[in-house]
């Protein structure tokens, strides 16, 4: 794992992959820079801090108290992997990848 992220906590609702990126201080830092490859697609972003007028629906987030979510949500009808990576100026680069599959229904 990178040192730009000291946990990731994973879960699926409702066929959207939440990442939780705890960052390793919460000092002002350059905005959390997130892209995807593969059959998925950023929904949202956020960090908590209700004063925020930064738009959910942009792949950059600064973070607040230490903390950045990204939520990510795989194509309908494209299994496969979904690759993650976080960037920031001053942090190490980190990549997760994320494993989908077809909807059963």
């Amino acid at each position: 794992m990178a040192a730009a992220v000291r946990s990731c906590t994973p879960s699926l609702a409702n066929r959207v992959l939440r990442w939780l990126l705890t960052v390793s201080s919460a000092i002002e830092r350059p905005a959390l820079k997130f892209k995807i490859e593969g059959p998925g697609e950023i929904v949202a972003t956020d960090n908590g801090d209700q004063t925020s007028f930064e738009p959910f629906q942009v792949p950059q987030r600064k973070a607040f108290n230490g903390l950045c979510l990204v939520i990510v949500r795989g194509k309908p009808g494209m299994p496969g992997n979904i690759q993650l990576t976080v960037s920031s100026e001053g942090l190490q680069t980190a990549t997760t990848t994320l494993m989908t599959t077809a909807d059963s229904r």
